[in-house]
């Protein structure tokens, strides 16, 4: 929801009063979503949250903190490039995955990368993913994973968009 109202990207901190921050820049990002059609279980976002482990190494913490920056610094100077390789998560999207919320999650990110995508990460609580790169290539990668999905029995809905400007108050 912050998203959609402030526009653009948008940092979340929870707490006992949730602040949401708008982040500058990401000017010229373009992304692609694949959406999946496969059955999602009642209250997704909760059991997605509830395979996530509750203790991580210090190393997937350390990795996942150093991921978090290069995506904020990439947003900030405009570097779609350095954005995507803060698009890397060792702790959320492998146990997701391994509990098999997230189908061919590691296919679609491995093959979109050698594609030319700077980025690939889980949206939300997924099934849906969300893909950075260049719009140039938006074609090829939009039929490239209608195709995989295909090979594998899925449906997959492929949406190419940029960030919103946000919401705006009309009088008149």
């Amino acid at each position: 929801v912050s998203a959609s109202l402030l526009g653009g990207f948008v940092l979340v901190s929870p707490g006992e009063s949730v602040r949401a921050s708008k982040i500058p820049g990401g000017e010229g990002f373009s992304f692609l979503l694949a959406i999946p059609e496969i059955q999602v279980p009642p209250k997704k976002t909760g059991h997605a949250r509830s395979v996530v482990p509750r203790q991580v190494s210090l190393a997937d913490y350390i990795a996942n903190s150093s991921s978090l920056a290069k995506l904020i610094l990439g947003i900030v100077t405009n570097n779609p490039k350095l954005a995507g390789e803060g698009m890397i998560d060792r702790i959320v999207e492998p146990a997701r995955e391994r509990a098999g919320l997230i189908p061919l999650y590691s296919e679609v990110k491995n093959n979109a990368l050698k594609a030319g995508a700077y980025g690939v990460v889980v949206s939300g609580a997924g099934p849906s993913i969300l893909i950075l790169a260049d719009r140039e290539i938006h074609g090829e990668l939009g039929n490239m994973l209608t195709e995989i999905y295909a090979k594998r029995g899925y449906k997959a809905t492929i949406v190419s968009a940029t960030p919103a400007p946000g919401a705006r108050v009309i009088i008149g």
